[in-house]
């Protein structure tokens, strides 16, 4: 370089151009001199020699990472990332944290991805005079769920939904524990199929549905019923049973373990498409034991 060389001779050069040769030499230096050797790869700062410093899709080298290579840019709720010409980190598009749980509240947080909350809704129609929940494994093979909800308040029958149609409103039963940890779901979503030579819902007038299943297909489910009116009227209640001997299982256990130790329980009704949910909470417990719980 023309300065360098200018250095070098410094001492041949007249006091006036010695001192104008080094204020540019000095200048040249202060400001980086350009020089590709003296960049610092890591400094976040992208310097000449470099193509890139510190970013998602930038090598140990300052280099662009190879096309393909997995990064992140922040967000765990868009995916996983790839990074793709020119060092730029590409999130993967469409995302779903959808647990296929309906009594949990599935959302994504950035920064740490997935939340799966099961924790008891707010809003629903609570209300009921009578209520029992009754869970029995202490019998394997013929395990058996109770929920009774009487006395309630004033529902119409639109406030069900309308499970009685192909592909409409199904249901979820929710239990939770007195921490409002979830303890049990069971799900009955046979909206227009059939139970054995009759429909498995039925309407019942203009006061709600009732449902019947002799197979407990549905998480063990044999027998439930919705039933709207003026406040002290309305009801909802639900029967569900494993028949090992029939070779029937399909209502889950571990629900009365769940629960074992806690002292009372929620539960609540949500439907798929419902404009509300429906909740009682048990805090009278009759029998909390190896194999059983009962409250009301």
């Amino acid at each position: 370089m023309l300065v360098v060389s200018m250095i070098s001779c410094v001492g041949c050069l007249p006091l006036r151009l010695h001192r104008l040769v080094a204020f540019a030499a000095a200048f040249l230096l202060v400001a980086g001199g350009a020089d590709p050797a003296a960049a610092t790869c890591g400094n976040g700062v992208v310097e000449p020699g470099e193509e890139c410093d510190g970013t998602a899709c930038c090598g140990a080298s300052c280099t662009f990472a190879v096309e393909g290579t997995p990064c992140s840019d922040g967000n765990a709720c868009n995916g996983e990332e790839i990074c793709v010409v020119g060092g730029v980190c590409l999130g993967g598009g469409l995302f779903t944290c959808d647990d296929r749980n309906p009594c949990t509240l599935d959302r994504c947080d950035p920064a740490i991805g997935c939340v799966n909350e099961g924790t008891p809704r707010v809003g629903c129609f609570e209300g009921w005079e009578k209520k029992l929940l009754a869970v029995d494994e202490r019998s394997g093979g013929d395990e058996k769920l109770t929920l009774k909800l009487t006395k309630g308040p004033g529902l119409a029958k639109d406030d069900f939904g309308e499970p009685a149609g192909r592909g409409a409103t199904s249901y979820a039963v929710c239990i939770f524990d007195d921490d409002a940890e979830l303890a049990g779901t069971l799900v009955v979503d046979r909206g227009g199929e059939s139970c054995g030579r009759r429909d498995c819902w039925r309407r019942l007038g203009d006061d709600g549905f009732r449902y019947r299943d002799p197979a407990r297909s549905a998480d063990g489910v044999h027998k439930a019923k919705l039933v709207a009116g003026p406040a002290g009227r309305s009801r909802i209640e639900l029967r569900a049973r494993n028949v090992a001997a029939r070779g029937v299982g399909h209502l889950p256990t571990g629900i009365a373990a769940a629960l074992a130790g806690a002292g009372g329980a929620t539960v609540q009704i949500v439907g798929s498409d419902t404009p509300a949910c429906f909740s009682a909470t048990f805090d009278r417990i009759v029998r909390n034991g190896p194999g059983g719980f009962r409250a009301k």
